[in-house]
């Protein structure tokens, strides 16, 4: 959540992501496509890194190479979707967590 807060990435943008886009020692990622087909840098914030050095120690060791999986169901440890990211921002609202 703290990435798209701090990048404005696209929910598209961020299911998208594969762990190859992510260099957290200069502390950017890639998009490799965004809104018109273009990729771009995005440059990340300490807490944003932070937090990406937060999930990437708990993350599973799957072979998938999405950067987000899903935790829990039928379809753990695949990419997560748009709409999957889409309800844990609606969750975390709902609980009040995003202040």
């Amino acid at each position: 959540m703290i990435l798209i807060l701090r990048t404005g990435l696209r929910v598209k943008e961020v299911s998208d992501l594969k762990l190859d886009d992510l260099d957290l020692t200069r502390q950017r990622l890639v998009v490799r496509r965004g809104k018109g087909g273009q990729g771009r840098r995005v440059y990340l914030s300490e807490d944003a890194v932070s937090a990406l050095e937060a999930y990437l120690r708990q993350r599973a060791d799957a072979s998938c190479p999405c950067l987000f999986l899903v935790q829990k169901g039928t379809c753990e440890g695949q990419g997560i979707s748009v709409r999957g990211i889409q309800k844990r921002m609606e969750y975390y609202c709902r609980r009040k967590l995003v202040k």
